[in-house]
C-alpha cells in the first residue's frame, strides 16, 4: 500500500489494497472499495453494530455506533445505549423525545417515556409532578388518566 502505480495490477502487495489511486500529482495503490487505511493496512469499512472490528473508524454502519469496543465488537458511542440493533441517546431530560423509557435517565424521578401526540416525551414517574423542570412528590395527570 502507498507504493507508487500506474495500473490496478502494480496494486497486489497489500491484502484489500488494489485500487491505483490518484493523490495529487502521484498515483498510489490504496484500499478497494470498502475498505479503509489503518495502521498500513486496509480495514472493512461500514461495520454495524456488534460486529467485529479493529478500530474505531470502521464502525459507521450503525447511527451512534462509533465504538470499536474492549471485545473488538462495534458498540454505541458514549452517551447511547444499544436497544435492539439500534443506539438510543440516554439521559434523556423531562419533556425531551424519546422512544423508550430506558432514554429518560436525565431528570431525578423522570423515568417514563410516554406518547404526547405524534411524539414520545419523559415524563416524571406515576406519583411525581412536574414543577419548574423537576420531578417532585405529589400528584401527577397520568395517575388519574386524565390528559
Amino acid at each position: 500500500m502507498f507504493d507508487a502505480c500506474d495500473q490496478q495490477q502494480q496494486c497486489n502487495g497489500t491484502t484489500n489494497a488494489n485500487v491505483c489511486k490518484s493523490f495529487g500529482n502521484k498515483t498510489l495503490c490504496y484500499c478497494n472499495d470498502g475498505f479503509l487505511e489503518f495502521r498500513g493496512k486496509c480495514v472493512e469499512d461500514k461495520k454495524m453494530l456488534g460486529e467485529s472490528c479493529e478500530a474505531d473508524i470502521q464502525c459507521s454502519g450503525t447511527d451512534n455506533a462509533g465504538i470499536c469496543g474492549k471485545y473488538d465488537n462495534c458498540s454505541c458511542s458514549i452517551g447511547f445505549l444499544q436497544l435492539q440493533q439500534k443506539c438510543v441517546e440516554m439521559n434523556r431530560q423531562i419533556f425531551e423525545s424519546c422512544d423508550h423509557s430506558v432514554q429518560c435517565n436525565g431528570t431525578e424521578n423522570a423515568t417514563l417515556c410516554k406518547d404526547h401526540g405524534i411524539k414520545r416525551l419523559c415524563y416524571c414517574d406515576h406519583g411525581y409532578l412536574e414543577v419548574g423542570g423537576v420531578c417532585l412528590l405529589g400528584h401527577n395527570e397520568y395517575d388519574s388518566g386524565v390528559f
